[in-house]
């Protein structure tokens, strides 16, 4: 049996605060919250959707995460509508050769 790394880093948005915070009520971020991202590169194909479905399960309203992926992620996107409709907000942020970073903002 094979194992692999998983690598969920965070990204300081202080550069770019968003009004009013991360909403949460008293986290600690000072309004500037850090999003988890959630680099499915080092995820094995075979479980690759269902790691992303739990962690974006597991979001909160108000609450967002940014899933890299080696490509663009149309089936898994299909996948989320699918499995939470209108629940997610999706927005593509960086779209390189061999990397692509998109959005997941919990909206209810």
């Amino acid at each position: 049996m094979t194992t692999s790394n998983v690598s969920i880093q965070t990204r300081d948005e202080t550069a770019a605060p968003k009004a009013g915070g991360c909403g949460c009520g008293g986290c600690g971020c000072g309004g500037q919250a850090v999003e988890p991202e959630l680099n499915i590169q080092a995820i094995p194909r075979q479980i690759r959707h269902g790691a992303v479905l739990g962690a974006l399960a597991s979001l909160a309203p108000g609450e967002a995460m940014v899933l890299v992926a080696p490509h663009e992620p149309r089936r898994l996107l299909a996948q989320v509508d699918a499995t939470f409709p209108g629940i997610f907000e999706i927005t593509p942020l960086e779209s390189e050769i061999d990397s692509v970073r998109v959005r997941f903002a919990r909206v209810d």
